[in-house]
């Protein structure tokens, strides 16, 4: 398993807990820099999902209600 973004950290998405998820490796770089909407529409992530409790299915797509909420950060990255 592995802590996917909801909010792209690229896109000022924060690393807290109402953005992170887990996902399995293989989804999270599937996913790459894929916005959370396009992510559950993709042919990936439908073959996937079918695997998936209901519970679960239905908390990603509400997921999608709550996106406005995650505050962004502007990441500055050091060096």
């Amino acid at each position: 398993m592995s802590v996917d973004h909801i909010i792209l950290w690229e896109e000022g998405g924060p690393s807290t807990e109402e953005n992170l998820i887990t996902a399995c490796k293989k989804c999270n770089k599937t996913r790459g820099s894929m916005h959370y909407e396009e992510w559950l529409k993709s042919p990936y992530y439908r073959r996937v999902s079918n695997d998936l409790s209901g519970g679960i299915f239905n908390d990603n797509e509400e997921i999608l209600k709550r996106l406005d909420s995650i505050p962004r950060r502007i990441h500055v990255i050091s060096r």
